[in-house]
């Protein structure tokens, strides 16, 4: 089987969550492609932002994304991508040309619940706590075109858990990857 599936969307929605239960539903391997950020930068995210800027972050972001694809051969993989990934003209065309993209989509509501506790490690959000449903609206409504130019499938997370947004997936990729067993 040779399914290569990127998960899309804005901070909160899931993607790490899902992206780990949807790989383990059908034996992928599973990649957060943050955290690989993080263990080959040395350093969090958050860091590299305040430290190097979000250009300089989004440079390490084509560049894993484009590592990630080369590296793969033959076998499943599921990569959930950070929320701002599709900002990059560079990485749009990646996963445009490389991918299958679910994108997993949330309101804003529901995003500012998921993301109220952990604000202060996010870095786009970590200036606006006292106005953080503004600011993921602001950041969803800027990205939401491109979230839906990249994608194959849209996921709506509102409401449903893990188990069901998976099946939602797995039934999806059955019906463009034939048989997944």
């Amino acid at each position: 089987m040779r399914v290569r599936l990127a998960l899309v969307g804005p901070m909160g929605c899931g993607k790490s969550t899902v992206g780990s239960a949807l790989a383990a539903h059908i034996g992928a391997d599973f990649v957060d492609l943050d955290a690989w950020i993080e263990r080959r930068a040395g350093e969090s995210v958050a860091n590299i932002f305040r430290t190097q800027g979000e250009n300089a972050f989004r440079r390490m972001e084509a560049d894993a994304l484009a590592a990630l694809t080369d590296s793969i051969h033959g076998h499943a993989l599921v990569c959930a991508t950070g929320g701002g990934i599709v900002t990059s003209a560079e990485c749009r065309r990646q996963l445009a040309d490389h991918w299958q993209v679910v994108y997993l989509a949330a309101s804003v509501p529901t995003l500012a619940a998921r993301l109220r506790a952990e604000y202060r490690q996010r870095p786009l959000l970590e200036p606006h706590g006292d106005c953080l449903e503004a600011r993921i609206r602001e950041l969803y409504e800027a990205r939401r075109p491109w979230y839906e130019e990249v994608s194959d499938v849209c996921v709506r997370v509102d409401g449903r858990d893990v188990a069901e947004i998976v099946e939602d997936i797995v039934r999806w990729m059955k019906t463009h990857n034939g048989n997944l067993e």
